[in-house]
């Protein structure tokens, strides 16, 4: 059993739950209590809503994007990958999906242009499902 981490924005304070998921993957989510402030009312409440909606969805996203990732076929380039559920810069829920790739210094034409459709097949595959956290792809070096 993985863990699933839950890392509280603008905080740190992190605590963690088991988490079943594919093998060679992990899964960081949102906090199971949050406590934030903002100035005004609305946008708090908003935000809040937000936030705990997301909450509420990690584990149902979750598997549709490893459903998803696996009828992509990731190719053997991509080793492992994680999913980091948090906010992005501007407050709204996102999945960071993190494909774990070997280093590379100088890749071939080929090579770029495949793992670039790869990102956009991943996207594009999430966006038609109508995940509620906003999807990016990002790779990162083993």
């Amino acid at each position: 059993m993985d863990q699933l981490k839950f890392v509280e924005p603008n905080v740190g304070a992190v605590t963690t739950g088991g988490f079943d998921t594919a093998k060679g993957s992990r899964i960081v989510g949102l906090p199971a209590r949050i406590t934030l402030t903002w100035a005004n009312e609305k946008v708090a409440q908003d935000r809040a809503s937000r936030l705990n909606q997301a909450m509420r969805n990690q584990k149902a996203e979750a598997q549709i994007i490893e459903r998803v990732l696996k009828s992509v076929r990731l190719p053997a380039e991509v080793k492992s990958y994680t999913l980091e559920f948090t906010e992005d810069s501007t407050g709204v829920p996102a999945v960071w999906i993190n494909l774990n790739v070997d280093e590379d210094n100088s890749p071939s034409d080929s090579k770029i242009e495949k793992l670039v459709q790869l990102k956009r097949r991943i996207t594009s595959a999430l966006f038609k499902k109508e995940i509620t956290s906003w999807p990016y792809v990002r790779y990162e070096s083993l």
